[in-house]
């Protein structure tokens, strides 16, 4: 998380040791300011991340808070592929 947030130009650095509902919170934190004050570098983060279209798509249209909730799952939940991927394939 913290490799593609610093190559989507991020100055973020989340804790290796962190608890997941701190992770959850301090990520979604990110995404909403994101959202709401630099549009450009939150698309750059998903799509380094590689967050399916499809499903950025079929998120509701509701106010930002709520999209910034649905899109930290999201992107928790392909970060963890990413790492069973690597870890699979070593």
């Amino acid at each position: 998380l913290n490799k593609d947030a610093s190559l989507s130009g991020l100055e973020v650095n989340f804790s290796i040791s962190i608890p997941a509902e701190k992770l959850f919170t301090e990520l979604n934190d990110v995404l909403t300011n994101l959202m709401t004050h630099d549009f450009q570098t939150y698309l750059n983060f998903l799509y380094r991340i590689d967050l399916s279209e499809q499903k950025l798509r079929s998120i509701p249209e509701t106010e930002p808070k709520q999209i910034a909730k649905i899109v930290t799952v999201l992107i928790l939940k392909r970060e963890w592929q990413k790492v069973a991927f690597r870890n699979k394939s070593q």
